[in-house]
């Protein structure tokens, strides 16, 4: 393609980006009724990688003010997806209380489930350097989808 057509793609991709971008930080908003809401931010990163760029949905959230049992440490979690194409769509959720960190992932793919069941040794060693206890767990398919909050809809279609 010419370098003209070239520039105007990236520009109009970029564009569509940055929109996607402002969209969904709107989307992260709590709702200004709910007096003690929990954070909540999602964001998307690009990724470059040997076959090419892909970009990962990011949402990380912590638990609101005097959730759970008084006293307890709040629960921070990250939750992210990509589709990678040596091992296919990924899904992971990281949940961390105090010094407790749960680390569930799911593959779509079952042979890519087992190339991450193989490296989960790994992943627990680096985890504990950190001082942390930790849970690492593998699935195969998808996570249960989580239900979104009134509002927090968002049409990826256009």
């Amino acid at each position: 393609a010419a370098p003209g057509d070239l520039a105007v793609r990236l520009l109009d991709e970029t564009e569509g980006a940055l929109a996607r971008q402002e969209l969904m930080q709107l989307a992260s908003l709590p709702d200004p009724k709910e007096v003690a809401a929990a954070s909540r931010w999602m964001f998307e990163a690009p990724f470059m990688t040997p076959q090419g760029a892909t970009v990962a949905q990011f949402e990380i959230s912590r638990d609101a003010p005097g959730a759970g049992t008084s006293g307890a440490t709040p629960t921070w979690r990250a939750r992210f997806s990509l589709d990678l194409e040596a091992l296919g769509p990924l899904h992971a959720q990281i949940s961390l209380a105090g010094d407790h960190a749960q680390v569930s992932v799911w593959a779509e793919r079952p042979e890519a489930a087992a190339r991450l069941r193989d490296q989960t040794s790994s992943l627990t060693q680096a985890l504990m350097a950190a001082h942390l206890r930790s849970e690492v767990m593998v699935h195969v398919g998808q996570p249960a989808a989580a239900t979104a909050a009134a509002g927090q809809f968002m049409d990826r279609a256009t």
